[in-house]
């Protein structure tokens, strides 16, 4: 079996949960190789790791892995050359937790598309000015590269579970009057970005998409609109989405 050109033994993959498994500073460690050569010992056909982040402000755990600096390259390379021995590809799945991240861990302010309130951590995210969205789709496309130069087969794009790609997309959050908001075709604009963009630094690497094709929010995405938004992911040229 293949997906956009990643050779799979089988088609079970395994799709992403969150590991932790990093230092405080979002380092990876050991017991993230061990994992992930136990799974595909037990026959899983391709890994989708656990959402990485890509930028410091859009951490929601403390033991959560990041790839937003350069230095955090080898790591990961030495973890795709023990699984490669093994056949199995891994996918890097790439986040900012936009509203759901949290202040007390990242240190640093919380952003979503709109000003936001988040019941768990009490607290109120602001809204991204231009400037924060440029940050954000430029954040993406560094870490799409150096998952690239890392070896992961290939990346998927974290626009589920109410994570800031999935915010950005869900009129229940996203409020905005700009270019951002309001069509779908505008809620959908900074996904577009991060693909095209990438796309002019790493050609035909695999990029994929998490979604919700429904979410639990009042008036959030429902399955009509869930197969609007597949139809964009699809003419922004994404090659597989879950």
């Amino acid at each position: 079996s293949k997906i956009a050109g990643i050779k799979l033994k089988n088609r079970i993959i395994r799709s992403a949960t969150h590991e932790g498994f990093a230092d405080t500073g979002g380092k990876p460690l050991g017991q993230l190789e061990d994992l992930y050569l136990k799974l595909a010992k037990g026959g899983a056909g391709a890994i989708i790791t656990g959402f990485t982040g890509v930028q410091q402000n859009g951490k929601g755990a403390s033991n959560m892995r990041l790839i937003d600096k350069d230095e955090y390259i080898d790591d990961y390379k030495k973890l795709n050359d023990k699984l490669k021995k093994t056949g199995v590809p891994v996918i890097m799945q790439l986040v900012h937790c936009g509203a759901n991240s949290n202040r007390s861990i990242s240190g640093e302010d919380t952003v979503a598309p709109s000003e936001f309130k988040n019941k768990l951590y009490r607290s109120t995210a602001k809204e991204l000015d231009e400037d924060g969205i440029e940050t954000v789709i430029s954040s993406f496309v560094k870490a799409i590269i150096r998952s690239k130069k890392s070896g992961f087969a290939g990346v998927q794009l974290h626009a589920a579970h109410g994570y800031l790609l999935s915010q950005f997309l869900s009129s229940y959050v996203n409020k905005r009057k700009d270019r951002w908001g309001g069509s779908l075709e505008n809620r959908f604009r900074i996904i577009g970005e991060i693909i095209s963009r990438a796309r002019e630094h790493v050609g035909a690497y695999p990029i994929f998409a998490k979604i919700s094709a429904y979410d639990a929010d009042r008036k959030g995405v429902r399955i009509d609109e869930g197969i609007r938004i597949a139809g964009l992911f699809q003419a922004a040229g994404i090659d597989c989405i879950e």
